[in-house]
């Protein structure tokens, strides 16, 4: 019999199963912010605020920052903390084994080996941590300002990390599910539910009351004697998005 053809309260030892439901939901919470904020930052950094905006928005920078710090703190917490006596994913992994019948622990390795969490995940992490211990969580008394370009190198977290990371944490999440899923994603944000048009997220409604209260946007109307001088300098590929907004906001195309 395999591990997956059994619920946990068969493969687990029945002394340790509530706390093993207790540390997946509070991981499950964890996830869920991780996916969450990575969602909304996707919309962020695709959204072309250079042409919608006169000048920099110190309300979307602070929250994109406030999204991509939270992040990043939710991984380092999730995966990095080195503590002893605090849950991560590695210790759940380590104390999921020792307490699952001992016919079972071959099926849990060989999963564990097919996501290859430790080699993707170590340089990511090393960053984070760096970034964290020096900058986040505390500051670094011998750290400069700026920083120096090496110091910046070995602390740089991008987008793309964040995505790599979340989608490793998903995968090991999902194999310490045991076969019995549990979704890491919230409805409304969820990568696998299509839902029928014209329904949008929050952040894309904000993001289109961004584009719809423009200036970009209503020229044509609010200064229609300066409209086709500036269209001239318009990119090709800019004038297009403006069109698709105007579109979507039942307005003509210009």
């Amino acid at each position: 019999m395999t591990l997956h053809a059994v619920p946990p309260r068969e493969a687990i030892e029945a002394g340790w199963l509530p706390i093993y439901e207790n540390h997946m939901r509070i991981l499950q919470s964890q996830l869920v912010t991780l996916t969450s904020n990575l969602f909304i930052l996707e919309k962020c950094f695709a959204f072309r605020f250079d042409l919608f905006l006169h000048s920099p928005s110190l309300f979307w920078a602070s929250t994109v920052n406030a999204l991509f710090l939270s992040s990043i703190m939710v991984i380092w917490r999730v995966s990095v903390d080195p503590s002893s006596d605090t849950l991560t994913i590695k210790s759940l992994r380590s104390h999921l084994r020792r307490h699952l019948r001992e016919k079972f622990r071959a099926d849990l390795d060989a999963e564990l080996r097919q996501v290859n969490y430790k080699k993707e995940a170590r340089a990511i992490e090393g960053r984070i941590d760096k970034l964290r211990n020096t900058y986040l969580a505390h500051l670094d008394s011998s750290a400069r300002f700026p920083p120096s370009t090496e110091d910046a190198r070995r602390t740089a977290v991008y987008l793309s990390d964040l995505r790599t990371m979340a989608l490793k944490l998903e995968q090991f999440y999902d194999v310490l599910c045991l076969g019995h899923g549990r979704d890491i994603h919230i409805l409304d944000y969820h990568p696998k539910i299509e839902y029928p048009l014209p329904h949008q997220t929050d952040i894309e409604d904000l993001l289109d009351l961004v584009a719809r209260n423009s200036a970009i946007v209503n020229m044509p109307e609010l200064q229609a004697g300066f409209w086709p001088h500036h269209r001239q300098s318009l990119a090709t590929e800019d004038l297009q998005l403006i069109n698709r907004y105007r579109v979507r906001f039942k307005l003509p195309e210009v």
